[in-house]
């Protein structure tokens, strides 16, 4: 029975992921995420073990805003893209050191847009768009190597002496149609387009990013990806072979793409926006944000307006749909957990709380640990406060 079950899945999604160059694999392991109706959850019983992290503020570590946050040997490694700068901060928050190389010069960038690191060289990936350049440094912020690229850099990351670079969905970016028809290019260790994985299924779209659907930790070289508008999630091994490792299976009152739709979806600023449409039309979209956990996955299903997390527990195979606007519970710690995850450890996820929502949100909180760390730590010249929490998997 097993096997037939596995067969007819197997078969289903060999219509709706279709292989390419043979680089897909689809195993008999893959697991079957369900997406059943939203949960009733009060926010209180969902969020645990909550715990607090200031950031030290010196003249050379005020922060503008946070992008990104990484974690590496006890650091956090923090993307500011107003100030155009990484900074540096242990793990407890003190300061450590700045990372500006801003200019025009052969070892200057123009503007980072992303950061990512290599956990194995223990190296800090930066991208620069303008200039067609990465940039790596030392966990320490001290510049190791610059790599002059031939096309536009997204995410880039550092694979077995290789490196990936991860398509973000708009159109014409690349000359090369092999690279602009695939979601995943492989460069070797200069930053030379060698090969590509993933064929890019919505090929109208335009301004949707499929970066963030992407997750990995120092944990485990295996990554997974999911194409924007999928219901397939890969895992990409060491050797760069993509293997479906999870497929969503609808039981829920929302309906998901067929293939046919999935290549008709389009966002075209002020032109067109499918993407809102079929959310209108009761679609749940698969376009969101992966985070691997040690005993979950965590799952984010972004439409335009009004997003739904699934989460995953990894031990049992069930799973929850949590919709944020139906949850119950105080507003202020609602609002918290509806702000964006900025890297998850172990089973804990972090996001940052700028000045301006801790002044909206601290009057709104009930007393304890949380409100008065808010009190205490926000002035008119602090940094964003970092909140580590856990999220109970409802029974």
């Amino acid at each position: 029975m097993r096997q037939i079950l596995f067969m007819l899945i197997s078969l289903f999604f060999l219509f709706s992921c279709k292989r390419e160059k043979n680089q897909d694999v689809y195993s008999e392991d893959a697991k079957i995420v369900d997406i059943n109706n939203p949960t009733s959850v009060a926010i209180e019983d969902f969020i645990t073990d909550v715990d607090t992290i200031r950031l030290e503020v010196t003249d050379s570590s005020l922060l503008g805003d946070i992008h990104q946050i990484h974690i590496m040997n006890d650091k956090f490694y923090i993307l500011d893209i107003k100030s155009n700068a990484v900074f540096i901060f242990a793990r407890n928050g003190d300061f450590i050191k700045k990372i500006s190389r801003v200019g025009q010069g052969p070892l200057e960038y123009i503007k980072i847009n992303n950061m990512e690191l290599d956990y194995k060289q223990k190296h800090i990936i930066f991208s620069d768009t303008f200039s067609r350049r990465i940039f790596i440094c030392d966990e320490y912020g001290e510049l190791v190597d610059v790599k002059n690229l031939s096309f536009i850099p997204n995410v880039i990351l550092a694979r077995n002496n290789n490196y990936l670079n991860f398509y973000a969905g708009y159109q014409k970016v690349y000359d090369s149609k092999e690279m602009e028809n695939f979601n995943i290019h492989i460069l070797d260790d200069n930053g030379k387009f060698i090969s590509s994985l993933l064929e890019n299924k919505t090929p109208l779209r335009i301004d949707v990013a499929s970066t963030s659907c992407i997750d990995y930790d120092s944990q485990s070289e295996d990554l997974l990806f999911q194409p924007v508008f999928s219901n397939c999630i890969y895992k990409i091994d060491t050797n760069n072979v993509a293997h479906v490792e999870y497929v969503f299976r609808n039981k829920s009152e929302y309906k998901l793409l067929n293939p046919n739709e999935q290549k008709k979806m389009t966002y075209i600023y002020d032109i067109e926006n499918t993407i809102l449409e079929k959310e209108k039309e009761g679609y749940l979209l698969s376009w969101g944000s992966i985070f691997n956990l040690d005993d979950y996955c965590f799952f984010v299903m972004r439409g335009w307006n009004y997003p739904k997390y699934i989460y995953y527990e990894k031990a049992t195979g069930r799973s929850v749909m949590i919709d944020p606007n139906k949850m119950t519970g105080n507003s202020a710690l609602r609002q918290i957990f509806e702000t964006t995850i900025r890297q998850t450890e172990g089973n804990y996820f972090y996001t940052s709380i700028s000045s301006l929502l801790v002044d909206e949100l601290v009057e709104k909180l009930p007393e304890g640990k949380l409100k008065t760390f808010f009190q205490n730590n926000n002035t008119v010249d602090s940094n964003p406060l970092i909140i580590k929490y856990k999220m109970k998997f409802p029974q």
